[in-house]
């Protein structure tokens, strides 16, 4: 009989532990994520760097994302509402996409704005212009001013000719507008997509001057490795 009870113990104490087994952490996460325990109606926001356990449901609010790393190094994106278990998505996971999370990134801060940019010009680096000496006016001064949100929805609307023109254009004249780190991330993207490294270099080169706090660099230094 102690021989049974000390084996049910046992069972007990192994269960209890493989439920709680840690597998992974919260690496990116825009909107509201939730966690539970099986078993439980309580429900938690979740967290970056929240550690996620075996034993937790996970659900996402309205048009949230969350992109989970496991111990062993690979990535889940999810973006899909509805409750999952975390044993499930670590099953059947797949890599995240850098190129999915940066858009969806971009795009929840867009549609948070409140107000557009003031468009001020910023200044237009010396040694991307040329300036003739006899020329004393600046050179945008002729030229019509780029508008962020026109080169913002060509790029949602997957005009890449025209989203790249305006872009372009527009982190010129606005190099530190807090727009142009969103023009970067559009521009790093559409030229990913033309498999043009060269032009990925570029922009990466000039987000990391003006914005080299900005999560794009990570998001893409990340997916790189």
């Amino acid at each position: 009989m102690k021989t049974n009870l000390k084996i049910m113990i046992l069972l007990f104490l192994a269960n209890a532990l493989l439920a709680q087994q840690e597998l992974g952490k919260v690496n990116f996460l825009l909107g509201d994520a939730q966690f539970s325990k099986e078993g439980s109606n309580q429900w938690t926001k979740i967290k970056i760097n929240d550690k996620i356990f075996s034993d937790y449901l996970i659900k996402l609010v309205d048009d949230a994302e969350l992109e989970i790393k496991w111990l062993d190094g690979e990535v889940t994106s999810l973006a899909t509402s509805g409750i999952k278990k975390a044993v499930d998505l670590r099953k059947g996971g797949t890599s995240g996409d850098w190129l999915g999370k940066v858009k969806n990134q971009i795009k929840v801060i867009v549609s948070n704005k409140k107000e557009a940019q003031a468009k001020g010009v910023a200044g237009v680096r010396r040694d991307e212009v040329n300036i003739s000496k006899q020329d004393t006016s600046l050179f945008w001064q002729n030229a019509e001013e780029a508008d962020f949100y026109e080169g913002y929805t060509a790029f949602e609307n997957n005009d890449s000719a025209k989203a790249i023109k305006i872009l372009d254009l527009f982190v010129k004249q606005n190099p530190t507008n807090p727009n142009a780190e969103l023009a970067y991330g559009c521009l790093i993207m559409l030229y990913h997509q033309k498999n043009d490294q060269a032009k990925v270099d570029n922009y990466l080169k000039l987000l990391k001057v003006d914005f080299p706090n900005s999560s794009i660099i990570s998001s893409y230094e990340e997916s790189s490795k």
